[in-house]
């Protein structure tokens, strides 16, 4: 089961949902996989410097997921980006 389909962004918190798109039943963990997606667009310059992240909040709802998965997800962006 998907949830979030990709499409360009523009910038907005809103946006940064819509990259992402989640695996259910692809055995990795729903955290790792938005760490993942968030890493990529950020090497793809999909989301560039000055993007605001959406709230653990309001990216949990916009994907329908629990929000300690959103923050766990952000924790790890924010370790890799503390090096």
């Amino acid at each position: 089961m998907k949830s979030g389909p990709p499409s360009e962004t523009d910038g907005t918190n809103s946006d940064v949902a819509r990259l992402l798109t989640l695996e259910t039943d692809s055995g990795q963990p729903l955290h790792r996989q938005i760490y993942e997606q968030v890493r990529k667009a950020v090497i793809s310059d999909k989301l560039t410097e000055g993007t605001e992240m959406p709230s653990s909040r309001a990216l949990a709802a916009s994907l329908g997921i629990s929000r300690n998965t959103v923050l766990q997800a952000y924790d790890q962006t924010l370790k890799i980006l503390d090096r």
